[in-house]
């Protein structure tokens, strides 16, 4: 008789996960498409998601967004004058972060998916070191180059967290948790960094730093910070996180393989074929051109809303125009996160789109159209509402309906590069020489970009019903004669794959 000791069998349970759970890398892609979601199991796991994972994302994205809030309030603040930038130094400077930016998005999302989630901490520290620097230039080259190193350093952060998102959640889900932590952190540090900013100026000096430079100093050193916490805390990829057992591992790798169909591997090589695949469709496209015109929005607002309101009110302090444009940043958050949710419930984000954009165009023409500064302050709130919100929208839209994981990874960051046009745009739709007109031409560009939102988004749902239609009739079959190989890469161009609009 021996005396080994024979082992419990396995349950049920522990022999699926086991199937499922990455083994030397591995996925039983066979396994994971028939394991059985427990909903209860589900939502447990999405409220650990919800709890572990956004509040990270969160975190590193609300200190690198901080900066753009920061370059308007140093500028009122006196930063123009002091580094002698002249009538458009400013815009050229503010320009250059986004030129380095679209260059290198995409680039920089691969970067995300090859190397993994350690490249968005230590991109975060890099970024914290760069501001902490601006505290310390004395000219108009040393602002350029800063501004080049901040949109280096920072085109990481924005597609990389979307990617990041998008591996954890389903395409359902994606939408509403893209725009928390875009909506948290724009509203919040539109909101706190107004405020903070007011609170560092009131200080007068910390050492021999002095004025706008004490905002970089503080906000750089609190950014640095967070990117070191987060080389520990920050998740890795749901395969290899530590914050997952092996039964909760084994569902989200499940959850990852049901939402799209026929795929073999969760995370498969990327290859030019998909980096094109990328880019290079109706989704993309549109979804970059909905997206460019909200960053000439946004980051309009979040650049000049300050100097607008110097123009505004003309008899203001300083301190009580930075707290006068803390408001409609925290009322945009809110507004947009209830839309959002409205959205991932209603599933329409044309229409929620072509809504929000809307009220862009009545708060822009209020802008030209009054020269009372109440109607025009109320304005204010319009455009920051529908600007934040149809931004987020779009990007969980396009994250949505794009497929496999490269597809997306490229996508994310084809239409975040391509923002980047609006972006620059932005930086030169206000200028000092309009200021005397109530920034007409700025005010007319944005109503225009706003209207043509309303008529893309509209046309992407028709198109997305039309494809979803002929999908369902088997016009797109034929998509499905290739190998096991080339049907698994076909993501959203699957025909058992349907457009969420």
């Amino acid at each position: 008789m021996s005396g080994s000791i024979t082992p419990p069998p396995k349950t049920e349970a522990a022999v699926k996960t086991e199937a499922v759970a990455p083994q030397h890398g591995i996925i039983d892609a066979e396994a994971a498409h028939s394991f059985e979601i427990d909903p209860v199991a589900e939502a447990k796991l999405v409220r650990k998601f919800d709890l572990r994972v956004l509040p990270m994302v969160f975190l590193m994205y609300f200190f690198t967004f901080l900066d753009r809030t920061n370059l308007g309030n140093a500028r009122i603040a006196g930063l123009d004058q002091d580094l002698g930038l002249g009538t458009y130094g400013f815009n050229i400077g503010a320009c250059l972060y986004y030129a380095i930016y679209f260059f290198v998005d995409i680039p920089a999302s691969l970067s995300v998916k090859k190397y993994g989630f350690i490249v968005l901490p230590l991109s975060c520290i890099a970024f914290g070191i760069v501001t902490i620097c601006t505290t310390f230039i004395h000219n108009q080259a040393g602002f350029y180059v800063i501004r080049l190193m901040l949109g280096l350093t920072e085109s990481f952060q924005f597609p990389g967290l979307s990617y990041v998102v998008s591996r954890y959640y389903r395409r359902s889900e994606v939408t509403t948790r893209v725009s928390f932590f875009m909506l948290a952190a724009a509203g919040l540090a539109g909101g706190f960094g107004g405020l903070l900013a007011s609170g560092l100026l009131s200080l007068g000096r910390v050492g021999s730093i002095t004025s706008w430079r004490i905002i970089f100093l503080v906000e750089g050193i609190i950014t640095v910070g967070v990117g070191i916490i987060s080389l520990y805390l920050f998740p890795a990829d749901p395969s290899r996180t530590r914050i997952l057992n092996e039964e909760e591992r084994a569902l989200a790798i499940a959850r990852i393989f049901h939402d799209q169909p026929d795929i073999q591997d969760h995370k498969e090589k990327i290859s030019w074929s998909l980096i094109k695949r990328g880019v290079l469709n109706v989704n993309v496209m549109v979804g970059a051109w909905i997206y460019i015109c909200d960053q000439i929005t946004v980051q309009g607002l979040s650049i000049f809303t300050a100097t607008i309101l110097r123009l505004n009110y003309p008899d203001r302090t300083l301190v009580q125009i930075q707290l006068l444009s803390s408001a409609p940043p925290l009322v945009g958050m809110v507004f947009g996160l209830c839309v959002s949710y409205i959205t991932m419930k209603t599933r329409k984000h044309g229409i929620a789109i072509a809504a929000c954009a809307g009220m862009c165009v009545v708060g822009y023409s209020i802008w030209i159209a009054s020269a009372n500064p109440q109607a025009r302050y109320a304005a204010i709130f319009l455009n920051t509402a529908g600007g934040y919100s149809f931004g987020t929208l779009i990007l969980g839209w396009t994250l949505a309906n794009s497929a496999p994981d490269t597809v997306r990874n490229v996508a994310n960051g084809a239409v975040s590069g391509l923002a980047n046009i609006g972006s620059i745009t932005a930086t030169w739709s206000y200028i000092n020489t309009d200021a005397s007109t109530g920034y007409r031409i700025g005010n007319s560009l944005n109503t225009a970009t706003a209207s043509s939102v309303i008529i893309a988004a509209l046309g992407l749902v028709a198109y997305q019903k039309w494809e979803n239609k002929r999908r369902a009739s088997g016009a797109r079959n034929d998509r499905l004669q290739g190998s096991s190989h080339e049907i698994a890469l076909l993501g959203d161009r699957h025909p058992d794959f349907r457009y969420i609009h």
